[in-house]
């Protein structure tokens, strides 16, 4: 029920307990206090309000003999048409947005929401922005993919592979790459347009031979087993830790008997650098009061303050 930001939790304390939290201009400005340490001391605070009406299941009490799961950030580099791509859309986002970015996201949100986005793309593959015509592995960070599923694939693991995207226009031009470079792979997709989803991960499941499995964020990310695969990429980092938490549990979970390799693939010196430590931020203010966060519905709502998301471009 814990969606974005700890204001949900004060909504249904509201609801189940008037008055436990206080009000909520006092609980929104201690939330949104720069006070380092007064921040740390209400969150003591609150946890130790709440500990007596909150009851979890978490996966390390239910789950303890799981073998270990192993994550790293890849640190990818640029080519040089992507940093191209990169700073011309951000050059013209800026020209469109002007200098005061919180006002433009008041009166231009839907560019503002744009341009984070068409950033993001640049980010994973310069071809999916429009007008830009460029090979799928002219992008850096495919290149260190295929050099990492070379090695996962002709490892001595089981050599199945799990891909998640948010962009099922990435996928889409990644599928043939993969098929020319790994001919002998398995290759599956789930997506939103895949109207039989227990076909493909049944195949992936069971296969003896070498598997990658391509899978939409939103649509693969919850309801599904994936615990053949010893390997996890994430193509391209949400807002949301937990919604990436819930994908890397569709490997790591209850019936997995290998240890479990993640890697999170994150452009260097992008917007993409900018939305981990954020996220950094964010879990750590939840992690202090829930020790977990919920599933993200939307950007807006994942950053209700406009300074976090003015953060996430840097200063023309």
């Amino acid at each position: 029920l814990i969606e974005n930001r700890l204001l949900d939790l004060w909504t249904l304390f509201r609801f189940l307990m008037p008055g436990l939290l206080g009000s909520r201009h006092r609980f929104e400005d201690a939330v949104e206090s720069g006070n380092t340490g007064f921040r740390e001391t209400f969150a003591d605070r609150l946890r130790q309000q709440l500990t007596p009406f909150i009851l979890r299941r978490q996966k390390d009490m239910v789950g303890k003999d799981l073998p270990p799961k192993v994550e790293m950030d890849l640190i990818c580099p640029v080519t040089d048409l992507q940093g191209q791509t990169y700073e011309k859309l951000l050059e013209r986002g800026r020209d469109e947005l002007g200098d005061d970015l919180q006002a433009a996201m008041q009166t231009q949100s839907m560019h503002f929401f744009s341009l984070l986005t068409r950033l993001r793309q640049a980010c994973c593959d310069p071809g999916l922005i429009p007008d830009v015509n460029a090979d799928i592995q002219q992008s850096g960070k495919i290149q260190m993919l295929l050099t990492r599923l070379e090695e996962a694939l002709s490892g001595d693991g089981a050599r199945k592979v799990v891909i998640f995207s948010q962009f099922l226009s990435l996928l889409k031009r990644l599928k043939p790459l993969l098929k020319r470079t790994f001919p002998k792979v398995a290759l599956l997709e789930l997506s939103g347009e895949t109207k039989d989803r227990a076909k493909p991960v049944e195949i992936f499941q069971n296969t003896k031979e070498p598997a990658v499995i391509l899978v939409s964020l939103r649509a693969g990310g919850t309801g599904i087993t994936l615990h053949a695969a010893d390997y996890v990429f994430l193509l391209d980092p949400w807002w949301n830790p937990a919604v990436e938490e819930q994908a890397v549990d569709r490997v790591h979970r209850i019936g997995q008997d290998r240890r479990v390799f993640v890697y999170r693939m994150i452009t260097q010196g992008t917007i993409e650098e900018r939305i981990q430590q954020l996220k950094k931020e964010k879990r750590e203010l939840f992690e202090n009061t829930l020790g977990h966060l919920g599933s993200a519905k939307d950007l807006a709502e994942h950053f209700g303050d406009l300074e976090e998301l003015a953060k996430l471009l840097p200063p023309g």
